[in-house]
């Protein structure tokens, strides 16, 4: 028999959603539904959706700061790297406790984590602008500059902290919302059951399987995606077991809460046209026949190609 278990994989309760909404809104007053109405799935369904594009968008910039605090501390290794070869001309060439008062503890090597550099660098300072004399403007070894890579570095890792901080709140907001939209299709499910029978094609206007159809057919597999001329995509999978045509869908990433639906075609071959030449999309597939949907397949990307210059 086929199952209606509510999707986990994010883009497919979205399709999911965005059906049972669509169809609580057409034929959801004939029924009637009482308690899952179109209002309600739509609020909560546009509540998840805003909470993930918040989610993304957050999420979107963290490989900047990551960059960013990478500089930093390359700057930084590199200036205590280059204090320490002046400052042998002053605590020797071996590691003694003259060494101490500069911040080398144990050793003259220069460390690379974000705590030991800040420490070293918090002691440099100290010890430049107690000993200016030390001090090599020819090379950038001062007291001042010390400061300002101290600073520097400080500031990238409080932004860095501050947007992880950020995306673990977007991540339970948006945890919460997915788990509330659950839990409307949930409801929405078992308030369908009270009122049709197992076979009856309203069903397939929520997104649902006829809980009485025989079989559900197999997640597609095997998605590839080829870019043509035209801003099209090519999209082909593997036959599914028990299917009798397919279902294409695409997402611009971040800008799109969810899949939208491209067209159907019998076999697993389709082209999705009307794209946007350099635009990177999620391509998914779902397998279908008379009486149930597949969750969709695992996203691949696909870029429809620039054209070629004149």
């Amino acid at each position: 028999m086929a199952q209606n278990r509510i999707p986990n994989e994010y883009a497919s309760l979205m399709v999911r959603g965005g059906d049972a909404y669509a169809g609580a809104s057409s034929i959801g007053a004939g029924i009637p539904l009482l308690i899952n109405t179109a209002a309600f799935i739509g609020t909560d369904l546009s509540a998840a959706q805003v909470a993930q594009l918040d989610y993304k968008t957050v999420r979107g910039g963290l490989s900047e700061l990551s960059e960013a605090l990478r500089t930093q501390r390359g700057l930084a290794y590199d200036f205590c790297f280059t204090a320490r070869d002046i400052l042998r001309v002053y605590c020797g060439r071996e590691w003694g406790e003259a060494w101490l008062v500069a911040g080398f503890e144990e050793g003259q090597a220069v460390p690379r984590s974000y705590a030991e550099l800040r420490e070293l660098l918090v002691a440099l300072n100290n010890y430049f602008s107690l000993n200016p004399t030390h001090e090599n403007e020819a090379v950038g070894i001062t007291a001042a500059l010390a400061s300002t890579r101290l600073v520097a570095l400080q500031s990238a890792h409080e932004v860095i902290n501050a947007r992880w901080a950020s995306i673990e709140a977007k991540v339970q907001l948006r945890d919460a919302r997915v788990a509330a939209l659950r839990r409307r299709l949930s409801g929405l499910g078992k308030e369908l059951s009270q009122r049709l029978g197992d076979l009856d094609p309203r069903w397939l206007e929520f997104g649902f399987n006829l809980p009485g159809a025989p079989t559900t057919p197999e997640v597609p597999v095997d998605v590839v995606v080829t870019p043509l001329p035209g801003a099209q995509l090519q999209v082909a999978c593997a036959p599914s077991p028990n299917a009798t045509h397919y279902r294409f869908y695409y997402q611009r990433p971040i800008v799109d809460p969810a899949p939208i639906a491209a067209g159907n075609a019998e076999d697993p071959l389709f082209v999705i046209e009307g794209l946007t030449a350099g635009q990177a999309y999620l391509v998914y597939v779902s397998a279908v026949n008379a009486g149930a949907e597949s969750e969709l397949s695992e996203p691949v990307n696909g870029t429809p190609a620039l054209a070629a210059a004149a």
